[in-house]
């Protein structure tokens, strides 16, 4: 819960929007259909993460246990902020990036 807080107030969500989304964390998690999907949260996940550009143990244990969920390696996490990192240095695009975490997670799996 503090990590939602955290990343909601970096996402500008309202407080109002912060408490609609607590009281559905009782709800069960159900995993997306395609890995594609479930690729794509995982790396969204991490993107949000980055937003402040950093990323804390504790964060980065949570992005483990959820791609660990959606059956990915735990190894597979912390390369997923490698190239998310470098966007400014790269002078890339996210779409980029994105296609470029994707893939590299494909290949992980694989």
């Amino acid at each position: 819960m503090p990590y939602i807080l955290k990343w909601g107030v970096l996402l500008d969500i309202s407080a109002n929007d912060i408490d609609i989304i607590s009281k559905g964390l009782t709800a069960p998690c159900v995993p997306p259909p395609s890995e594609i999907d479930r690729l794509e949260s995982v790396y969204h996940l991490g993107h949000m993460i980055y937003l402040d550009q950093m990323v804390e143990d504790s964060e980065l244990e949570v992005a483990s246990i959820y791609a660990s969920r959606l059956d990915f390696p735990n190894s597979m996490v912390a390369d997923l902020f490698k190239p998310i990192a470098r966007v400014e240095f790269d002078r890339t695009s996210l779409e980029n990036v994105r296609k470029e975490v994707i893939d590299s997670i494909k290949l992980q799996k694989s």
